[in-house]
């Protein structure tokens, strides 16, 4: 059987990609803003998309706007710090000495970081913010 939940999350995510990525590189190419600045403003924006878009659309979770939102920052927080980090790691350790390449450290690291905090989001999205209770939390 397919899971229709990763379809929806994956056109969610294109939706929040194109918002986050294109706030990102205003940010950093046009603001002349730091990595960490930009990353950081593209993903905030982008986050309350996907929250409202998850929520209602993706899940169609029943869990109180309060509660799931706490969850919702907490998760994306730490998928931020990780995936964004190691972005920048890897492509750094990567790109290292590669003078041609070496002037797009910062776009490239973007990608990179966007890529892994793609994959680290949704699962916790799914089994942490917009975990549907199961016959034992309801029964007991």
């Amino acid at each position: 059987m397919i899971d229709f939940t990763f379809v929806k999350f994956i056109l969610v995510g294109i939706v929040n990609t194109c918002i986050g990525l294109s706030v990102m590189f205003l940010c950093f190419e046009l603001f002349t803003w730091n990595y960490w600045m930009s990353t950081l403003s593209g993903n905030g924006v982008g986050a309350i998309v996907s929250f409202f878009l998850n929520k209602n659309f993706t899940f169609q979770s029943n869990v109180p706007v309060l509660r799931s939102f706490l969850r919702f920052i907490s998760v994306l927080l730490i998928c931020y710090i990780i995936s964004y980090k190691i972005g920048l790691e890897f492509t750094n350790f990567l790109l290292d000495g590669i003078n041609i390449v070496n002037q797009y450290n910062g776009e490239i690291a973007i990608i990179v970081g966007s890529a892994l905090y793609s994959v680290l989001n949704y699962f916790g999205q799914r089994y942490i913010v917009f975990k549907k209770p199961s016959t034992k939390d309801i029964e007991g």
